[in-house]
């Protein structure tokens, strides 16, 4: 059976594979008549409101399906619809990133960044799933942008998602951490890599604050207050990772998340595993500085799983903000697995 899953597929397969997979595990939704609070007002009143809330990308998105009249229209199946196709296509390039060889294996680790509970809460909204799954391919592509060095490009896409859904940013960081776990063994300038990626994030970040948050967000809402970086601010990222990792177990139940401790014991192995081995090799460069990394690496995944919680003062954790983690457990089933699923970086042998 593992010869079976292992075996190697076209791209176009993986894409149509893991397409068809995601259609199956949404389909429900694009029959149901399920609305959400915002999905009734804006159904009942045809307004838009996505720009003062940061995200004028949806709302330019939501008026160019409604052949921009002016009034917001509930095509509902479209958005959904098209959803599953957006999300596909970040499958193929997580795969075309994350392993040498495309395979029915790889395309199962890929989907599970997009198929379960916590996308599930993006998908369920009517009007705007698809630009939350945009804002997701967005923070994706800007990954392998960044890998090819093409950091205009990336600055652009990190922007731009953050002017879909403000939450996707966290998935960039954590796709960042996976190659330099990947890679850190076998390949030297990851420190550069690491630092130079912080440095994208922060512009980029800086960009959207100043070129979108202050001119769209008004002052009264609740939503978009800062949180002062003060003697509070570590408290703050505790109970922050508290809640994000409480919310997120319980959504998978019982016996996903006893599966998510196991997958969770396996990676550690495979860190301590990458983490020895740079500290007993004596020829590695910038060694120091790798092993700080390296200890830092686990904080850094911790942090994004509050995402944008950690600058929020009135953070809030539904499953529609706490998606990111998603990408937590793709990095953790990827990173272990074999080399002839991976990318040759095979931390168990």
């Amino acid at each position: 059976m593992f010869k079976s899953i292992n075996k190697e597929i076209s791209l176009r397969n993986a894409g149509l594979l893991s397409f068809g997979l995601i259609l199956f595990a949404y389909f429900p939704l694009l029959n149901d008549r399920i609305y959400f609070v915002d999905d009734i007002t804006r159904s009942i009143k045809g307004y838009f409101g996505w720009t003062e809330l940061g995200r004028p990308l949806t709302e330019w998105l939501a008026m160019l399906m409604t052949i921009n009249s002016g009034i917001l229209a509930d095509i509902t199946p479209l958005p959904q619809l098209l959803s599953i196709f957006v999300l596909s296509c970040t499958v193929l390039i997580l795969i075309r990133n994350a392993f040498s060889r495309v395979s029915i294996a790889a395309v199962l680790i890929s989907t599970t960044a997009v198929i379960n509970p916590l996308v599930l809460g993006n998908m369920l909204y009517r009007l705007d799933s698809l630009s939350m799954v945009f804002s997701i391919m967005f923070s994706v592509l800007a990954w392998e942008k960044f890998n090819n060095g093409k950091i205009a490009l990336t600055l652009t896409l990190l922007v731009g998602c953050l002017c879909f859904y403000q939450p996707a940013i966290a998935i960039f960081p954590l796709l960042v951490v996976y190659t330099y776990l990947k890679k850190i063994t076998h390949k030297e300038g990851m420190s550069g890599y690491i630092l130079k990626s912080l440095f994208v994030a922060i512009i980029s970040c800086l960009v959207y604050f100043i070129c979108v948050v202050k001119l769209t967000i008004k002052s009264t809402e609740s939503r978009g207050a800062i949180n002062s970086l003060g003697n509070g601010l570590i408290q703050h990222t505790l109970t922050g990772i508290k809640n994000s990792t409480e919310i997120a177990f319980n959504s998978y139940g019982k016996i996903g998340s006893i599966i998510l401790l196991c997958v969770s014991f396996i990676f550690i192995l495979c860190y301590l595993k990458t983490l020895t081995t740079s500290v007993w090799n004596k020829h590695i460069p910038q060694k120091n500085l790798r092993i700080l990394l390296l200890l830092l690496s686990p904080l850094a995944i911790l942090i994004c799983t509050i995402g944008v919680n950690l600058v929020l003062s009135n953070g809030y954790y539904p499953l529609r903000v706490l998606f990111p983690i998603a990408f937590i457990i793709f990095l953790m089933l990827s990173l272990p697995s074999d080399e002839n699923i991976g990318n040759g970086a095979n931390l168990l042998i």
